[in-house]
Formats: structure tokens, C-alpha cells, sequence
């Protein structure tokens, strides 16, 4: 419902079982430098590689 009114919502987890279920884009971060911003398949692989 909120995607179709064009809201946005920011979840931040490690839990990649909740992002998948609720994210198309996805950001890394690394203390506090953006190291990432795609799609969540982009940021997994990053996090999971330790980019």
C-alpha cells in the first residue's frame, strides 16, 4: 500500500530475511561513508563480500 501512495520507508537491519521481504533498493554503509546505494541485490553482495 505505501509503495502504490509513493511513500517511502527506511528499515535498517542485518537481517537479510527482512530485507528481502521489504526492500528493492538498498544502502551500505560503513562508519557512516555511503558505500553503496542500488538495488538490495548490490548491497547484500557488498555486505556479504565486506566491501
Amino acid at each position: 500500500r505505501m509503495l502504490s501512495e509513493g511513500r517511502t520507508l527506511v528499515l535498517v537491519s542485518h537481517r537479510e530475511s527482512d530485507l528481502t521481504r521489504f526492500c528493492k533498493r538498498g544502502l551500505l554503509l560503513d562508519h557512516g561513508r555511503l558505500v553503496v546505494d542500488g538495488t538490495l541485490d548490490e548491497a547484500l553482495s557488498a555486505y556479504q563480500d565486506g566491501s
